[in-house]
């Protein structure tokens, strides 16, 4: 076997599979998400990592995803995902909910479902205004 032909092989049995939610973890200058990661249900937090298209990862957020890449390991022991692909699954457990409007902060996301986002009770949105 030739080395290439090898070396492909080698490859694609490596791909590995990660499923969870899509997560922003860091943003630009106008608050949209640039990096990602995604929470998986063995509460592992894996860093996207790799060539990727932000609409398709931005369009992604917070719902459940399968991915497949790489796994890398630094030497923290912190995990690390080469994506080369990614898609979005539906569990018979997520319930479907329209997440607009959306915020996000360095500290965590919140979602609210379009039939709640009148709300304004002082204490839950009391730091977010809600867009008009």
């Amino acid at each position: 076997m030739k080395f290439e032909n090898y070396l492909q092989h080698y490859l694609n049995n490596n791909l590995k599979k990660v499923s969870g939610f899509l997560n922003p973890i860091k943003w630009d200058s106008n608050g949209k998400a640039i990096s990602f990661s995604i929470y998986t249900s063995n509460d592992e937090d894996i860093i996207i990592t790799g060539n990727f298209s932000l609409e398709k990862m931005r369009l992604l957020l917070s719902k459940l995803v399968e991915a497949k890449g790489y796994i890398e390991v630094n030497k923290d022991g912190e995990k690390s995902l080469n994506l080369k692909s990614i898609r979005e699954i539906q569990s018979p457990h997520t319930p479907i909910m329209i997440s607009k409007p959306s915020y996000f902060s360095e500290e965590f996301c919140l979602n609210l479902p379009r039939n709640y986002s009148h709300l304004n009770t002082g204490v839950a949105f009391n730091s977010y205004q809600l867009a008009s």
